[in-house]
């Protein structure tokens, strides 16, 4: 942010908000993709959850023994 005060010391605004732009859409973009890879960890975790419910659920049952 040193180039940001050096902008603003000269009184440099439209250079500022060019380079605030820039670091939102930077900031952005890498909201957003680690936005999609917490959506697909809980995907994930919700299918391996589940799969570890119904192999719970094969143990318990018991076979009937003649």
């Amino acid at each position: 942010m040193a180039k940001f005060a050096s902008l603003i010391g000269s009184q440099d605004f439209s250079g500022a908000v060019k380079l605030l732009d820039a670091e939102i859409d930077q900031t952005t973009a890498s909201y957003v993709a680690a936005l999609h890879r917490l959506v697909q960890l809980h995907i994930n975790r919700g299918i391996c959850n589940q799969r570890l419910q119904l192999n719970r659920k094969a143990l318990k049952v018991r076979v009937p023994t003649a």
